[in-house]
């Protein structure tokens, strides 16, 4: 039996011969060998629900960097880090996003926000690269599908 390995990431592998849709057979280290025609679809439908769902969290942490940096640009720069931040526009914005994203930031101070815009950073940064990951296994996931689909032309 012929293997084709996709992707060492993820692990997944199509026989290229004998075997039937609906068998699925394990490697020595027990992975599925063969996922199913339907397996594949269910598996792309929930990367693709996966991948969505980050790109709207890192949207919605955007939005709270925006506000939070526009209320930052309130203060001046040699503000003591104890001042607190000014009432007003920007600051409802900031609680506002902050609502919509879900999460709670301490923003009554010049550093307090600080810490906060660099939380939000980080956490755009570390939802990017899970993104650049789900896009990597989805890649992987559509290169199964296609090889399913020439193995399926084929017999």
């Amino acid at each position: 039996m012929n293997i084709i390995t996709a992707s060492a990431a993820t692990l997944l592998m199509v026989t290229l011969a004998g075997v039937a849709d609906a068998q699925i057979k394990a490697d020595p280290a027990g992975n599925p060998a063969v996922s199913t025609s339907m397996d594949l679809e269910k598996q792309l439908k929930d990367q693709i629900a996966a991948i969505e769902r980050g790109n709207r969290n890192i949207a919605n942490l955007n939005d709270v960097l925006r506000a939070a940096v526009q209320l930052r640009s309130e203060l001046p720069n040699v503000a003591v880090d104890t001042a607190a931040t000014p009432n007003g526009a920007h600051k409802t914005a900031l609680a506002l996003a902050c609502s919509q994203a879900g999460i709670t930031l301490n923003y009554g101070t010049k550093y307090f926000l600080d810490k906060s815009i660099a939380i939000v950073k980080n956490k755009i940064d570390e939802l990017s690269s899970t993104q650049q990951m789900d896009m990597l296994r989805l890649q992987s996931l559509e290169n199964n599908t296609n090889i399913r689909s020439i193995i399926g032309n084929k017999r």
